[in-house]
């Protein structure tokens, strides 16, 4: 069991809630990893582990919120949830190129899993509307025609796409991806 302490109380052991001054006089905690073990060994009030933070996907909650809109011929993201407007005045009043391509190379795997058609140079245009709180909204795809069960794959891929927050309310983006090699 790895304990670190980083400063015992005055007569050498330390608090029962597991800060003590320092030689400073400023408070310090210990962290233990993997149990509640103080420095001395003995078991004691449960020590809070430190570790790295788990980032859960919402794929699965995504695939239940895809609905392919066949009038308008676009994919809605999030269909029938009411979405809070977040202002973000130190954003940038549009998202910009980077975090663009960020958000879509992030989903470029699964939307070539689809198996998307393309067109003769090989790439697949999307235009995708985002909230500005940077979640995709609704999604077009120009210059080709998409079925109903490729359109719900892609749907899930590119719904899952998410730009830095921005000023404007939406924001409509353009995307090319490489989808196959063109013959030659």
């Amino acid at each position: 069991m790895a304990t670190a302490s980083s400063a015992a109380s005055p007569q050498g052991a330390a608090s029962s809630d597991g800060v003590g001054p320092s030689a400073t006089g400023a408070s310090s905690a210990r962290v233990a990893v993997g149990g509640n073990a103080t420095a001395t060994g003995r078991a004691s009030q449960p020590v809070y582990e430190m570790g790295t933070p788990v980032v859960t996907s919402s794929s699965s909650s995504i695939a239940d919120r895809v609905r392919w809109n066949e009038s308008e011929g676009a994919i809605e993201c999030g269909a029938g949830e009411a979405r809070p407007i977040v202002r973000c005045p130190q954003c940038p009043r549009a998202p910009e190129v980077a975090g663009i391509v960020r958000a879509f190379v992030a989903v470029e795997t699964n939307v070539i899993h689809c198996n998307p058609p393309s067109r003769p140079d090989g790439k697949l245009t999307v235009r995708v509307q985002f909230a500005g709180d940077g979640t995709a909204m609704l999604v077009w795809f120009q210059g080709v025609s998409v079925d109903r069960a490729t359109s719900l794959c892609l749907g899930r891929a590119l719904c899952a796409a998410r730009v830095p927050n921005f000023q404007d309310p939406i924001a409509s983006v353009p995307y090319d991806f490489h989808v196959r090699v063109p013959e030659s």
